[in-house]
């Protein structure tokens, strides 16, 4: 079921920046504080709050779905 979700966006119409995006929030690719510090990145582990909310690890799903400024975006 997975695969084929997969293989739905990338051979959908939709632009090639739009397809790479959702290929990256699926597989937990986006450059959130929580990648780039577990990436070595980012350096600082007590920073990997939502720059949002400041409630929760920032996380490509987070920043999208779950966060409380999120869902006010998406209600809009």
């Amino acid at each position: 079921m997975v695969a084929s979700v997969f293989e739905k966006i990338w051979l959908s119409p939709a632009p090639s920046k739009i397809i790479v995006f959702s290929w990256q929030l699926l597989y937990d690719r986006l450059p959130s504080k929580t990648n780039l510090y577990r990436r070595g990145v980012v350096h600082d582990s007590g920073n990997q709050d939502c720059v949002w909310c400041v409630a929760k690890p920032e996380s490509g799903i987070h920043l999208l779905l779950h966060c409380d400024f999120a869902q006010i975006v998406w209600r809009e």
